[in-house]
């Protein structure tokens, strides 16, 4: 029964994915496959989260209900629409290609398994922070919101609930609350990142080489252990990565269910931890701003109508996130501003500390030399990497990090060093996917002009 709620919500997006392209041209069956299971998880989040919004409790038997009203209605339509269009989800054909693919995800299945039996109970804030939340909601009854109690801030009981809220919907199908099911949530979202990577540069390069990128991710040791240990960052840097390649799809492909697909995918997103609502925040500035901006060569391929269903998806996904700052969220309980501070000021030796630290962090021989590579994309890569295909995706990391970087030198709460040296490689892990899609797709795409 462990693998059954994946199942439901897997089949529930990707039924829904088959439902927005059924008037468009489908994209490649892997990345469809993978975008639809995100879709789905999400989806069994926040019908798990609206258990306790509507009735202040956790109610096992409603949530189940809803999953099966969504996926009926899903069946039925997908009924009326293979009488006039045929089906288009299908497995690829048996041949070696795709044999090896195959074979190399269940290789990479086999090392990220016996990664995740070493920490079995997961890392130190997988069972402070994202296991206990979860715990805590499926066992708490009608007490559930002392959660948010501030005197829980080493919990931090102001980060959203969507990984949580994903490991309480798989217990409801186990007899207890066991740690294989967030050890599989923390694994299936690796290989679901990995296997996104590489299906969406293949998406829009057709080279083989778009492999190259997801084996890179899924095979160095560090970023392993980062992605089993059962933090939120994997799931971060999964719906981060698959909003801004959806969005990408939307300005090449001009396909309307590719704007909606990144404004759920941004939805769910908001709801991952702070820095997701960050991110979703600079997204969604970009996308209003391209068809205002669209006299530029680079972006006049934006619509205003695909910003208006990019809205109206992230509209239907984040209003979980917006219950949850509104009415339960504490707020910050380690935040103290340095601009105004006069016990701790933010300092220019704070700012320096932060950028050698970061420098340092890249050069750390941990990665095996991905930021390296990455460097050597970057710079024979040139001006591809700031063309129309990858504008939107350099525009977000250039936004994105100033902001991160902003945050570590005004909030004074923490030590700098030691803040540094417990959150800055997972920042950058989650970031990691997302560097190897700009680089990687300047190189391979051959529809790129310098």
């Amino acid at each position: 029964m462990i693998v059954a709620p994946f199942l439901i919500s897997s089949t529930i997006g990707i039924l829904l994915i088959n439902l927005l392209f059924k008037n468009e041209k489908s994209p490649n069956v892997y990345l469809k496959t993978i975008l639809g299971i995100g879709l789905g998880l999400g989806i069994s989040s926040q019908l798990t989260f609206y258990s306790f919004l509507f009735f202040n409790r956790l109610i096992p038997n409603a949530i189940m209900a809803a999953h099966g009203i969504i996926l009926s209605v899903l069946l039925i339509q997908q009924w009326f629409i293979s009488r006039t269009t045929p089906f288009t989800f299908s497995l690829p054909k048996f041949s070696w290609k795709n044999s090896s693919s195959i074979l190399l995800i269940l290789i990479v299945l086999i090392f990220l398994i016996k990664q995740g039996l070493f920490y079995p109970d997961g890392g130190w804030d997988a069972w402070q922070v994202w296991n206990f939340k979860a715990k805590f909601l499926l066992l708490a009854g009608e007490q559930w919101q002392n959660l948010f109690s501030p005197q829980l801030w080493r919990s931090s009981p102001h980060y959203p609930l969507l990984l949580p809220l994903i490991n309480v919907w798989g217990w409801l199908w186990t007899p207890k609350a066991t740690n294989i099911t967030p050890l599989t949530t923390s694994i299936l979202f690796a290989v679901l990142t990995g296997g996104l990577l590489s299906s969406a540069l293949w998406e829009q390069s057709k080279n083989i080489f778009s492999l190259l990128p997801g084996l890179l991710f899924l095979t160095v040791p560090f970023i392993n252990l980062l992605a089993t240990t059962q933090y939120c960052d994997i799931v971060l840097s999964f719906y981060l990565l698959a909003s801004i390649i959806a969005l990408c799809q939307t300005q090449k492909q001009q396909h309307s269910p590719w704007a909606l697909s990144a404004g759920l995918l941004s939805g769910f997103l908001s709801f991952t931890k702070p820095e997701g609502l960050i991110a979703t925040l600079i997204i969604s500035f970009l996308v209003v701003s391209l068809p205002l901006w669209g006299k530029l060569r680079q972006l006049k391929d934006f619509s205003l109508a695909h910003a208006q269903l990019f809205l109206l998806g992230l509209t239907i996904a984040s209003l979980p996130t917006l219950a949850f700052n509104v009415i339960y969220s504490p707020g910050n309980q380690t935040f103290v501003n340095g601009l105004t501070s006069t016990l701790k000021p933010a300092t220019w030796e704070r700012f320096q500390l932060a950028m050698i630290f970061l420098l340092a962090e890249l050069k750390n021989g941990k990665w095996h030399g991905l930021w390296f590579l990455l460097l050597l994309g970057f710079i024979i890569g040139g001006k591809k990497l700031w063309d129309k295909n990858t504008i939107i995706t350099a525009g977000f990391l250039l936004l994105y990090l100033s902001v991160i970087l902003a945050y570590y030198h005004i909030n004074t709460y923490f030590e700098i060093k030691w803040w540094l040296s417990v959150s800055l490689h997972r920042i950058l892990f989650s970031l990691l996917p997302l560097f190897l899609f700009w680089v990687f797709g300047s190189l391979l795409n051959k529809n790129n002009r310098s």
